[in-house]
């Protein structure tokens, strides 16, 4: 599975889960990791506290 962000392959976590994470409110779609903690979640927190 890719990332629907940055187009890389998704890897396995430590639990074996490779489907990676929610990638909205960025796209729509699958995110790896990086892009999670890089772009994602920063940008809830952000429509979180404005």
């Amino acid at each position: 599975m890719k990332c629907c962000i940055c187009k890389k392959e998704i890897k396995p976590d430590v639990t074996g889960w490779d489907e990676g994470n929610n990638a909205q409110p960025i796209a729509d779609g699958r995110c790896c990791n990086d892009c999670n903690n890089i772009k994602v979640i920063p940008e809830r927190i952000s429509r979180i506290y404005g």
